[in-house]
């Protein structure tokens, strides 16, 4: 038995070998990181999709919705964000989605159907540490 290990591992260190080598004949990618600084803040941004001209995340920066705070880590409940890329490639400000689905409770994630017209996304309503129904 600790034969067959032994050798299933040195086939599949040779096969890896001859992977990674066979990749460093190729040219080197380069990769830039940038930092989005427009959207990124000292709360949470997270969930990213691409939408139109931009993206669309969840956030617990408000952005001028009205929303509640959470108790427990002290930041707004998240929104469903817009950030649009400008003419240099950054992402601007975020702004809200569409404030006809905003409440003052979480939102998100958020995803799209492949025509871009249907709109997922689900919403998380805790009032006094109780799971409550939206009524819109």
């Amino acid at each position: 038995m600790k034969a067959r290990k032994h050798i299933t591992f040195i086939i599949a260190f040779c096969l890896t070998a001859g992977f990674l080598s066979a990749q460093s004949d190729a040219e080197p990618v380069t990769v830039q990181v940038k930092n989005e600084e427009a959207i990124n803040t000292k709360g949470l941004e997270f969930s990213p999709t691409f939408f139109e001209d931009g993206i669309v995340f969840i956030s617990t920066n408000n952005a001028g919705l009205k929303k509640l705070t959470d108790k427990k880590s002290n930041q707004f409940y998240t929104s469903i964000l817009r950030s649009r890329r400008s003419s240099d490639g950054s992402l601007t400000t975020a702004e809200p989605f569409a404030e006809e689905i905003s409440t003052q409770y979480n939102e998100g994630p958020v995803c799209f159907d492949r025509t871009a017209e249907v709109v997922y996304f689900s919403r998380n309503i805790i009032v006094d540490g109780k799971e409550k129904y939206s009524k819109d």
